[in-house]
């Protein structure tokens, strides 16, 4: 992928603000989850936080949050995903 190119192909500007969510998912789903959100290349970034528990972060530019909120929902059918902190950083690319 193209540096500073968002999975659209549109430009992300340097400075723009990640958005981190926390999410629980069944321990058996952890690798499911990741090969999904590693399939929509450069939307987000999961990372486990603590494996025991099934809590993972997903950071996204603010500017593809709705799509990844769509994203979650979706998945939302398939496995149970809950939302169980939200918080904002800034990030420099």
């Amino acid at each position: 992928m193209l540096k500073g190119m968002n999975f659209q192909g549109h430009r992300i500007p340097r400075n723009n603000v990640m958005i981190t969510r926390l999410y629980q998912v069944a321990r058996s789903e952890l690798a499911y989850l990741q090969f999904i959100i590693e399939s929509y290349e450069g939307i987000a970034i999961m990372s486990t936080v603590d494996r025991a528990s099934g809590t993972v972060s997903i950071s996204c530019p603010a500017p593809f949050s709705a799509d990844v909120a769509e994203l979650i929902a979706s998945l939302g059918t398939e496995i149970a995903i809950r939302e169980i902190a939200e918080r904002d950083t800034q990030r420099h690319a």
